[in-house]
């Protein structure tokens, strides 16, 4: 139910609610799994809901075999308010712009101007409803609590967005942000703390993101699938119940949206501070980025002891020094090669003009200035948001950097280049792109390319171009499929959660006798990576590129 304005409103459905009866004059569109209803005068836009829907990207931790397959997902397009409200049966919130019924796989969708929304948003609004099904499916109909399926609906689809953060910093400055359990027991029906309500949800589930990636989101829902117990799928993944993950939640985004951050990022605070606070912010600001245009015009130092040895241990700079700068940016690894790092890592989508970019989230609402999914912009519109700021202001006018623009900056600079390649990210040809990007700059026998999508990495293999692959893993079963793949391709290794492997030793004793390279993810305390080298492991990913660098000196 989320409020209107810029953030789309939706809303599920928690009341029976019989399929309506299509009248004579209502038409069927069918793009499976979906099934459009429509009225003659909306054909138009059926069809572009139609094709939307087909096209909908994977949604994080969901397998698209869960959701997609099975029975149709009717989506009911309404002509105007009246419509809508008789498909509802009048329970629509008046600012909600859509609504769902998961346990029967139905969508309402407004085909009018609004106060509900623009039809031009549809996408947003249309991404938001299926993945309430998506949920419920991936779930097996298990018991969602409503401020998950809200939050997971919300942030996949984008609308964790730069307007959503400033409301999030005013709701915990001011007190308003109230518990997740809280929202269990009653949604708020005031659009204003219905649409906080949506926000507050969808910054604990990136925060569950940001913690353990997509993996942990897919185990999440794996295991509850299996249990259909919520709050144990939790535990199993996270080693935390719901109170426990609720006291990091707010911990992260108190952090992240607090006083704090309202003072370093309100325009509000330069009015009401004094004309001399705010010149010596500016000077300031002057001098973090002349010091920062400094170190990237100087020439690299002299190399460090820790260049010169590292022990037979590869440490490799994730998402370039990302503990000191913007993750994925030139910056950042710019900085991890200064630091010493001989390999970086970085992770790689696919825009929608097709070009290949440095990139984690599907979203840019974490890391840039701007929103909406990666998938769904062009290159361009990427581009002219600001990647840096969000990290610090020393980092202003950092962009996300293209696939060649990176190669560009590491070639004959690292040993390795480690490319984690999206899951579900690209079509064939951004995979052919990718690849020659790689040949035209000769850097091959560099490249490493990597996925928890092993069926794009089948897809390069067929490619000409003889680049090593690393196939992810993230718990004990898909860690020992991955040393069959790797070992039947002849040219792989596996790069792994380095939990499983201080968990079961056995496990890297394995990949010993099949004779399988191990890497892992993501390593920040020297005694672990002393422990993960003691079990035979030498590539360690880690975003405290120095701390690691000197502690692999000292390693035979």
């Amino acid at each position: 139910m989320i409020p209107a304005r810029r953030l789309q409103n939706v809303a599920v459905l928690a009341f029976s609610l019989q399929l309506p009866q299509a009248p004579a004059q209502t038409l069927e569109m069918r793009a499976d799994p979906f099934v459009v209803q429509f009225r003659e005068d909306d054909r138009r836009l059926a069809a572009r809901v139609a094709r939307a829907a087909q096209q909908t990207p994977d949604f994080p931790g969901i397998p698209r075999a869960l959701w997609a397959t099975g029975s149709p997902i009717f989506i009911l397009l309404a002509t105007d308010e009246q419509h809508l409200l008789e498909l509802t049966g009048g329970r629509i919130p008046e600012w909600g712009a859509g609504a769902a019924i998961p346990e029967r796989s139905l969508i309402f969708l407004p085909g009018y101007e609004s106060e509900r929304g623009s039809t031009i948003r549809l996408g947003t609004i249309l991404r938001h409803e299926i993945a309430h099904i998506a949920v419920h499916r991936a779930a097996n109909g298990a018991r969602a609590p409503l401020w998950f399926t809200e939050g997971y609906a919300t942030w996949s689809a984008g609308q964790l967005d730069f307007e959503a953060g400033w409301l999030l910093r005013l709701a915990f400055a001011t007190g308003r942000a109230p518990p997740l359990d809280s929202l269990e027991l009653g949604w708020p029906r005031v659009a204003g703390d219905a649409r906080l309500a949506y926000l507050l949800s969808a910054s604990a589930i990136d925060y569950l993101y940001r913690e353990s990636g997509e993996a942990g989101l897919r185990n999440l829902f794996a295991t509850w699938r299996s249990t259909g117990d919520f709050n144990t799928a939790l535990i199993r993944t996270y080693g935390a119940d719901l109170n426990q993950i609720e006291r990091y939640w707010r911990a992260s985004v108190r952090q992240r949206y607090g006083w704090f951050a309202i003072l370093t990022h309100s325009l509000a605070y330069a009015a009401i501070i004094t004309v001399l606070a705010g010149a010596l912010w500016i000077v300031r600001r002057r001098r973090d980025r002349r010091k920062w245009a400094e170190l990237r015009a100087s020439e690299l130092p002299d190399q460090p002891a820790y260049w010169r040895k590292e022990g037979g241990v590869e440490i490799i700079a994730h998402r370039g020094y990302s503990a000191r700068a913007p993750e994925n940016t030139r910056a950042s690894i710019e900085l991890a090669i200064r630091a010493g790092a001989r390999s970086v890592e970085f992770d790689v989508h696919a825009t929608r003009d097709g070009v290949p970019v440095v990139f984690h989230d599907y979203t840019l609402g974490r890391t840039t200035d701007g929103a909406g999914r990666i998938a769904e912009l062009t290159f361009d519109e990427i581009r002219s948001f600001d990647a840096g700021r969000w990290f610090s202001p020393a980092y202003t006018g950092e962009k996300v950097p293209a696939l060649a623009e990176v190669l560009n900056l590491v070639r004959d600079r690292v040993d390795r280049v480690y490319i984690e390649l999206k899951p579900n990210a690209f079509r064939s040809e951004d995979l052919n792109l990718v690849v020659q990007q790689i040949v035209e700059r000769d850097m091959v026998d560099q490249a490493i390319i990597m996925s928890f999508d092993w069926r794009q990495l089948d897809y390069v293999r067929m490619l000409p171009a003889p680049v090593t692959l690393a196939f992810l893993a993230d718990d004990e079963e898909h860690f020992m499929l991955a040393l069959g793949r790797a070992q039947a391709d002849g040219n792989a290794i596996v790069d792994c959660n380095y939990q499983i492997l201080l968990r079961n030793r056995a496990l890297a004793e394995r990949a010993r006798q099949m004779g399988i390279d191990l890497a892992v993810y993501t390593v920040n305390d020297p005694a672990a990576a002393a422990a993960l080298v003691e079990r035979g492991v030498r590539r360690i990913t880690t975003n405290e590129v120095e701390r690691l660098l000197k502690w692999a000196v000292d390693v035979d």
